[in-house]
């Protein structure tokens, strides 16, 4: 995992306006954003993984990716986000 996300700075800020993209690539992302959002939402409310022992390694994987999300989810639009009902609950489900 670490070595796939490079590119773009890891920020997972890439092209998020539905103005700059055509639509269905901005559905794609939403879509994408979606799944996302709803297994690391099930991840950690699900128990499924002591998430402590990443900490205790020093691997920061769980932090970026919980950090690269909740950019992704601030830097949407409201209108982009309303448009998209399921995206709607997942970016409140993980907020």
């Amino acid at each position: 995992f670490k070595e796939k996300r490079g590119g773009g700075g890891g920020d997972g800020l890439g092209t998020i306006s539905s103005e700059d993209n055509d639509k269905d690539s901005f559905d794609d992302m939403m879509k994408g954003l979606q799944h996302c959002l709803s297994v690391l939402t099930r991840a950690l409310s699900g128990n499924y993984v002591c998430f402590e022992v990443f900490e205790l390694y020093n691997d920061q994987c769980v932090t970026t990716s919980i950090t690269a999300l909740l950019k992704v989810c601030m830097a949407l639009r409201p209108g982009d986000i309303s448009a998209y009902p399921k995206v709607f609950r997942r970016v409140a489900d993980f907020l």
